[in-house]
């Protein structure tokens, strides 16, 4: 589980484009997702398929409201991805950052 959940975690703070040897992975962060106007479900959209590109994820806890929700933080320009998601580990909580400022890991 920690594994999947590392992935994730790596897989959500990825800009599409900034890997080298994979640039169609991780979210349009360039483009539609820091575009002025672009809707809250249109970016919980990304985010969910996101999630759901990850090896292991096998979908979300619907029954405990597991869809990803986002927090925006204004001052600090920040989005926070909120989760319950059905691996092939058990089930995987998981709050990830999405910030321009440097993050730890989760253990």
């Amino acid at each position: 589980l920690e594994e999947i959940g590392q992935s994730v975690f790596v897989g959500l703070r990825l800009i599409q484009g900034e890997e080298l040897y994979a640039t169609d992975q991780g979210i349009p962060m360039l483009g539609e997702a820091t575009e002025k106007g672009t809707p809250a479900d249109r970016l919980e959209y990304l985010f969910r398929e996101q999630i759901l590109s990850e090896p292991g994820v096998t979908g979300f806890d619907r029954d405990n409201d597991g869809d990803p929700s986002l927090e925006f933080d204004a001052a600090t320009r920040a989005i926070t991805v909120t989760f319950r998601a059905l691996t092939d580990g058990g089930l995987l909580i998981q709050s990830v950052p999405i910030t321009t400022q440097p993050t730890q890991e989760p253990e």
